[in-house]
Order: structure tokens, then sequence, then C-alpha cells
């Protein structure tokens, strides 16, 4: 089947075209991640006190959530034109966008099940990089040709979220402790 040339070009972002437009928000969220260590070890020994932002824990964590919900709607948007490049995969970008607020609207609830909002940005960027790449022009038209920019971009990418799987690493003890701790107390005043 043969389609107009023409076409909506900016509908499709390839692979390269995907994780360097998502550099802003991986980058984001590795500042999140990285901040977040001080504040799950504040939540997790109790301590209320002022924390890295000058608020108390539970107004950073509803920052974070909040934070984290404009990037999952950022990346949504991006990984719906990947998906059209694709030819695949929008049920999946709908089912982690909608996770996402199900996990926030919990998350106001039980704060530290918020910060999952987080996980959900990354399992984004992660599925955008997966897709296949199609070089076949479809509905929205012939694809753009990645320039050097483009891929550069695209290697900080790639290297800013092998990082961030470091530093998640580094939290995601404290996270489960935290966590533990905070079910525990919250089902000790409820029963």
């Amino acid at each position: 089947m043969k389609y107009k040339q023409k076409g909506f070009p900016n509908n499709r972002l390839s692979r390269a075209r995907f994780a360097a437009y998502c550099l802003p928000s991986i980058i984001v969220l590795f500042a999140m991640m990285w901040l977040m260590r001080d504040v799950l070890e504040a939540a997790s020994y109790g301590r209320y006190t002022p924390s890295v932002l000058l608020l108390n824990t539970k107004k950073t964590i509803t920052m974070f959530i909040l934070a984290g919900c404009g990037l999952v709607y950022y990346q949504h948007k991006l990984l719906m034109k990947r998906c059209n490049d694709a030819g695949e995969g929008w049920h999946i970008d709908e089912i982690l966008f909608k996770l996402s607020f199900v996990l926030a609207a919990t998350g106001f609830l039980l704060r530290p099940l918020g910060l999952l909002v987080l996980s959900v940005v990354f399992a984004q960027f992660l599925y955008g990089i997966y897709l296949k790449d199609n070089w076949i022009p479809n509905l929205n038209g012939n694809p753009r040709p990645n320039d050097n920019f483009t891929l550069l971009f695209a290697s900080a990418s790639y290297l800013i979220s092998v990082v961030l799987v470091w530093v998640s690493t580094r939290w995601l003890e404290t996270w489960f402790y935290l966590v533990y701790n905070g079910l525990k107390v919250f089902f000790w005043h409820v029963l």
C-alpha cells in the first residue's frame, strides 16, 4: 500500500530521537532519585525535620509524586509518537499511563507507595527503547533521519539511564524498609 509522502512526520519518533527527547525527563528523574535517598532515610527513621527541599518529609514526597506525574504525562506524549513509528504498543503505553495515576492516588494515602510513579517514568523510557525501529513509510509519512546531535543526546540518555539503575538500587533497600514500617504503623492504628 502506498501512502502520501507528506503525511505527519511529527507524529513519529525513531528510537534514537525518542531517547534524545527523553533526555530532560531522564535528567530530572536522576536528580529526583538522588535527592530521594535523603528523603527516604529521613522518613524511615521517623524524622519529620526539614529535608533537602526545606519542606517536611510528607510535603517533599508529595512534590515528588506530582513531579513524577508531570514526567509521566510528558513521556506519554513521546511514547505515543514512538508507538506510531513502530506501528504497535499503544495499549501498553495506555496501561503505563493509567497505572501511574493509580499509583499517585495511592501515594496520597500511603506516601511511600506513590514513589513508584518514578519507576513508571523509567518503564516508559525502557519500553520506548524496546519498540522496534521502522524505516518504512506509514500513515504518518516518512521517518525523519537521525542527525549527529540526536545520536549524541540519545547516547547521553542511555548512559544516564544506566547510572539511574545504579542509583535506584542504592535507595531501594531504604524504600522497602520505609514501606514495611509505614504499613505496619498504618495497620497498627487501623486495627
